[in-house]
């Protein structure tokens, strides 16, 4: 054997020669390839059948046996791939691709593997492939209408009248995707995610009623997770149609608003189980009464509690629902407990001297004045017929307050 001296890296052509005692030669020549390079270009990944994250070649998966792992090295070098203190042979192409499978079972948790390329002069570099397994479902809570958009008298019932409300929750910080799915449709809506894991969805155009939803969750490993059985109603309409309740209309007319009922009442319908609220203002608008109460079914009613003084007033009746919606009607009414009237012969009819109400016409006429429109009932009492009796007649006032009979 010989001794070489030191060479470059590179082909270097050589020449043996052998001569015996006898002076035959044999000559053989041939390169000395030297390469002291270690191989540097290698890559390797989790392999994309092994990679069912959420994201391409994140290196985070939930499949946690049979994981394969490829890259490329250099042609003819052999590969290993070392993890956990033990080592795998990969298989190598004729192109330097190389792939191993680990059968073993694999914990959740994060794993540094190294890959191990030995070129054909026995030079070894070394490739790092970062990864982690994770199957855990991603977590998810306090599911719920937003606060804000939660309206009426409880900001925790579901019920709103926010046309497009927004579903709030939290989710694992690893959490890639949220999503809400309204139940027995195909409407699906996209939330966005904090860093932090909350997130948010505005269901747009859900339109109005009951719906029961589905919120569904995905992380970066792939881990799917639902939360069913969530309730919201939405409810942008409400009625009430409010009056001076009949009963308490007295008078000529029972929907003229002229009552000498001072304790009036005030009678309605509204949508079922609404909260209804009663304000009656004098004519400087002062409040002289108000009441409120909850309908269990569709009709209302308010009897003011105290007497009422002689004058003009306005109502106002406002209906709220659980959604928050509130309607209101009014109108105006007249207290008037006193009246006034005067009677006699008219001028036409006080034959003789005038005044003294003594007429010679057997088809007198009666006038006098009274109230705007009253209703005016006159007794006669007189022998009719041969006999004494009472008649009754009756006239209304014109707009002047002037009537005749």
């Amino acid at each position: 054997q010989f001794a070489v001296p030191e060479r470059e890296d590179g082909t270097h052509p050589i020449k043996v020669i052998a001569e015996d005692k006898a002076g035959n030669r044999n000559v053989i020549q041939k390169d000395l390839v030297i390469d002291t390079q270690i191989p540097d270009e290698i890559t390797g990944r989790l392999s994309a059948s092994s990679d069912k994250g959420q994201y391409i070649n994140d290196g985070v998966t939930n499949i946690n046996q049979n994981l394969s792992f490829d890259g490329q090295a250099e042609v003819d070098a052999s590969v290993v791939l070392v993890l956990s203190g033990k080592t795998y042979t990969a298989a190598v192409d004729a192109t330097g691709h190389w792939d191993v499978t680990i059968p073993d079972l694999i914990p959740d948790g994060s794993y540094t593997a190294e890959v191990r390329v030995t070129d054909r002069a026995g030079n070894m570099g070394v490739k790092s492939i970062r990864f982690e397994v994770d199957t855990i479902k991603p977590e998810m809570s306090d599911i719920k209408l937003k606060p804000e958009d939660d309206t009426g008298f409880d900001n925790t019932d579901g019920i709103t009248n926010v046309a497009n409300p927004t579903i709030v929750g939290s989710a694992s910080t690893d959490t890639a995707k949220v999503w809400i799915t309204i139940d027995g449709t195909s409407k699906s809506y996209d939330a966005v995610i904090n860093p932090d894991g909350s997130w948010s969805a505005k269901l747009s155009n859900i339109g109005e009623g009951e719906f029961t939803y589905t919120v569904h969750a995905v992380d970066v490993a792939g881990n799917t997770n639902e939360s069913t059985g969530h309730a919201i109603t939405v409810d942008t309409r409400n009625n009430v149609d409010g009056r001076l309740d009949e009963g308490s209309d007295s008078g000529a007319s029972s929907s003229d608003g002229i009552t000498n009922v001072q304790r009036p009442t005030f009678s309605g319908t509204t949508d079922r189980g609404n909260q209804v609220f009663l304000e009656v203002k004098n004519s400087s608008g002062d409040t002289v009464y108000s009441d409120s109460k909850q309908v269990d079914g569709t009709d209302f009613s308010f009897t003011v509690g105290s007497n009422l003084y002689d004058g003009d007033y306005t109502w106002s009746i406002i209906a709220v629902d659980k959604a928050g919606n509130a309607v209101p009607d009014e109108g105006s009414f007249t207290i008037d407990t006193s009246s006034y009237v005067t009677a006699g012969l008219s001028s036409a009819s006080d034959t003789g001297q005038k005044g003294d109400n003594i007429t010679n016409l057997k088809n007198p006429i009666l006038s006098g004045d009274a109230e705007d429109s009253s209703v005016i009932t006159v007794d006669v009492t007189g022998n009719f017929g041969g006999s004494v009796s009472t008649k009754t007649y009756t006239a209304k006032a014109n707009a002047a307050g002037t009537w005749t009979l």
